[in-house]
């Protein structure tokens, strides 16, 4: 139900695996700020694809959870709604926070399904209660991009985790803890 996201630009490619506590402390931009400092990517040439996710209509939060992100970012407080719980858009957040690290918005695209509405199609922890979670983004050499990597299971990485592949010969690999 976490929302995957694969960066790409010329010499670099990050996966990042952004839950709401990671949204939270922006994972996604330290992600970018990551690739533009030790890889030396502009931001405007960045390329974002962020997959499906568990979306606003489903997507519960306690009451304490709003002010988390709010006491970090003010910007936050548009992404939350009141129903009978508060509801985030996660999706939404991380994209405000991708837009704001400097990616061009005609870099970034989206898989908007809701992982709990359609957990026919997608795997949902929410739905199935089951904490195994697996996905294997990838990026192949092509024309357009002249990065590559490989796939990787992400089984209960953390919120907070991401992982580089640095060049097209996959040839360093760096985990970054916020």
């Amino acid at each position: 139900d976490c929302l995957p996201i694969l960066i790409a630009g010329q010499r670099a490619v990050a996966a990042v695996h952004s839950g709401w506590r990671s949204a939270a402390r922006n994972i996604a931009g330290k992600a970018i700020a990551y690739l533009v400092e030790v890889a030396g990517e502009r931001p405007a040439d960045l390329t974002v694809w962020a997959g499906p996710c568990i979306g606003a209509c489903c997507l519960e939060m306690g009451e304490e959870v709003p002010q988390e992100f709010i006491s970090r970012d003010p910007m936050a407080a548009g992404f939350f709604s009141r129903g009978r719980k508060w509801h985030l858009d996660l999706r939404g957040l991380v994209t405000m926070q991708v837009l704001r690290a400097g990616v061009s918005s005609q870099n970034l695209h989206h898989i908007n399904d809701c992982t709990k509405c359609q957990s026919d199609k997608y795997f949902s922890i929410v739905v199935s209660g089951d904490v195994r979670e697996v996905s294997f983004p990838g990026l192949s050499e092509s024309n357009e991009q002249k990065a590559r990597m490989i796939g990787f299971n992400n089984i209960r990485i953390p919120e907070t985790e991401f992982m580089i592949k640095l060049g097209v010969n996959i040839d360093h690999v760096a985990t970054i803890r916020q």
